[in-house]
């Protein structure tokens, strides 16, 4: 009988060196013609960063609140002091991937530790909804799930320990926020109400946002593209709305020097209510698709004010410090500061390997000073950068182990309608059991039934245990498998799931033979 138990489970050109004559030659053949040195590339300025770790995979920076994650494609990998942790647990698992077909990972909303989120689209109907699952500090689990053809937009940290979420309808051109938990009484931004008979005009909308921002004091920023009606004609743009319970249907704000250009969003950050910056690209006058021209706007709680930047080739990232330093990175990769009330000046990077040639910056997260997070590239390697004191390298998993790895670890989940891989979890193995274990009990049980021959029997690990189960066609056949084992196997707990573990050993039951 089976043992059963829970189911449950960069470039420079090379230095040339004069060459040097083995013996003097005689005073008649040296030679008075003038030669030409090479043009030598001069060495890089010392960098207040080093390398802490670098990878041949593509690694992303990701601020969420106050902290940051590194991702590796579904992969994220965590900032611990100063150093770098992989928790496989922590991974975009493939229920929150999804496929493309039953859902679609989107983002990852709010901040580390206590409200971070994962929004994926689950598609129904005309359009879809968005299901949220929620980071425990151990495990995601499924949260809330919104109306259909009603998406999550933001969810940001609010007061006093909710968060603010913002969602947005995909047809009519409406958005609505709430708290989270809703028992927690708090001040909501009330937005415009509009009428909608099929049809409304933008400039009636007003506003329709893009992305939120918050702070502590209960103050949202909102980004979005506005309309509004200046001398009887519209005049349609990118704006900033700022919600308060002064506030609370918020106050507009255009941005300077934009007008109707074509804007490409970098980010929004807040030190506090009269203090934040806008980032984003501007496509150049004359019509040209490309958004290329840096634009930073200052807000001093009055008004937006450009800033001048000692660039000219866009912005790829942006933070600011709780000092107050602004840190920027352009989209040739370089990267520039300016403490509060300073300058501008660009800070150099390290090189790896070629002395002559420094890694580009890509994305920046100043946690504070001295103590600045870099991550960008150099060929087809990407490096993790930091101002703070050296230490020794961190050495991050190979990808492929790390994917391997989450996916040993995966657990089943309930068993929903956009679930593609219903599993029937049969037993746990006892540590006895041989490897070449052959099932009698559930081979006599089966014996016969050729309605399962389309199952596939595997046995999978997880952690340092084994366990032997099913994927059926469907939700029908894996009840019927559950049944049959409940009747013919005593003792045995089966469950029917959605699962997809990585088979270590694939059973044939002779269920496909004559």
């Amino acid at each position: 009988m089976e043992s059963s138990g829970s189911s449950g489970i960069a470039k420079g050109p090379a230095t040339t060196n004069p060459v040097v004559p083995r013996d003097k030659p005689a005073a008649s053949t040296i030679s008075t013609e003038k030669k030409e040195t090479p043009p030598q590339t001069p060495a890089l300025p010392p960098s207040p960063f080093h390398i802490v770790a670098d990878v041949p995979y593509q690694l992303e920076l990701r601020r969420l609140g106050k902290s940051a994650v590194l991702m590796a494609d579904f992969e994220l990998l965590q900032f611990q002091g100063n150093t770098i942790a992989f928790d496989p647990n922590f991974a975009v698992t493939k229920e929150l991937r999804g496929d493309g077909i039953t859902g679609s990972f989107q983002n990852l909303l709010g901040a580390l530790p206590n409200t971070l989120y994962a929004s994926v689209v689950r598609p129904t109907g005309r359009t879809g909804f968005t299901e949220v699952y929620k980071w425990t500090g151990s495990k995601w689990i499924s949260d809330y799930s919104s109306k259909e053809s009603t998406s999550i937009l933001e969810i940001q940290p609010w007061i006093n320990g909710t968060v603010l979420v913002v969602e947005i309808h995909s047809i009519i051109p409406r958005y609505q926020f709430s708290a989270w938990p809703k028992t927690t009484k708090v001040f909501v931004p009330e937005p415009r109400e509009i009428k909608w008979n099929g049809f409304a005009d933008f400039c009636e909308i007003g506003f329709i946002p893009n992305t939120l921002r918050t702070l502590p004091s209960g103050h949202a920023f909102m980004t979005g593209e506005s309309c509004t009606i200046v001398n009887g004609k519209e005049q349609q743009g990118f704006a900033i709305k700022r919600f308060s319970a002064a506030e609370p249907k918020g106050k507009l704000d255009e941005l300077p020097e934009v007008g109707t250009r074509g804007l490409q969003f970098v980010e929004l950050t807040l030190r506090s209510e009269k203090d934040a910056y806008f980032a984003a690209n501007l496509a150049p006058r004359g019509g040209s698709a490309r958004n290329n021209e840096p634009y930073l706007a200052h807000f001093d709680g009055t008004s937006w004010s450009r800033d001048t930047l000692p660039f000219s080739d866009g912005i790829m990232s942006i933070d600011v410090d709780p000092q107050g330093t602004v840190w920027l990175v352009s989209v040739s990769g370089a990267v520039y500061s300016r403490p509060a009330g300073g300058k501008w000046a660009e800070i150099p990077l390290p090189s790896a390997g070629d002395a002559r040639t420094p890694i580009k910056g890509a994305r920046v997260w100043a946690r504070g000073a001295g103590d600045e997070w870099i991550v960008g590239a150099q060929g087809n390697r990407y490096f993790v950068l930091h101002s703070g004191p050296a230490g020794e390298k961190v050495k991050l998993p190979d990808h492929q182990a790390m994917t391997e790895v989450v996916e040993e670890l995966a657990m089943p989940t309930p068993l929903t309608w956009h679930c593609r891989t219903p599993f029937v979890l049969i037993y746990t193995l006892s540590k006895v059991a041989p490897p070449d274990f052959d099932y009698p009990a559930t081979r006599e049980a089966l014996k016969g039934h050729r309605e399962f021959a389309d199952a596939k029997f595997i046995e999978f690990k997880r952690l340092d245990k084994r366990y032997m189960g099913a994927f059926v066609t469907d939700e029908q056949m894996g009840k019927k498998l559950v049944e049959l084992v409940k009747k013919k196997v005593p003792n045995s707990t089966p469950q029917l799931a959605c699962h997809s573990p990585k088979p270590s050993r694939e059973l044939d039951f002779g269920l496909a033979g004559n």
